[in-house]
């Protein structure tokens, strides 16, 4: 999956989120020893007062989940969750596996866990064919 398909497919599932380029992020899981979605979240993006919207595809069950996290969160944790200054953004490594699924396993990081807040939902099941 890349990132036009993705947002595609999220927009007609949800129109009334109008996701784009400039309040979306996507990742394929990495294919490193640790499996995780790499995304980096540009400081600009903590301008909006839209959430920001984290498409992530599991390759693995044909899973796209999206997770809208209210800029606020990354505003005030934004020096915990990997703020890399030189590039201007915040840099995530949200686990793709169990226990510690969506959560942020970057060092010295806290955590940013879907299943904790409202705003995770998984949006397509390739493997299934069963839309959400």
């Amino acid at each position: 999956m890349n990132r036009r398909k993705a947002i595609d497919h999220a927009n007609r599932r949800h129109p009334t989120h109008h996701l784009s380029d400039h309040n979306s992020r996507f990742a394929n899981i990495s294919k490193g020893a640790q499996r995780v979605w790499r995304l980096d979240i540009p400081l600009l993006f903590l301008d909006a007062p839209e959430p920001i919207n984290l498409l992530l595809y599991d390759d693995r069950t044909g899973e796209l989940h999206l997770l809208r996290v209210p800029t606020e969160y990354f505003r005030t944790k934004k020096t915990n969750l990997g703020d890399r200054p030189e590039k201007e953004c915040i840099a995530l490594q949200l686990a793709a596996d169990e226990p510690r699924l969506f959560q942020n396993v970057r060092p010295r990081t806290v955590m940013l866990n879907s299943r904790t807040s409202r705003y995770g939902v998984v949006l397509w099941r390739a493997a299934s064919g069963v839309h959400t």
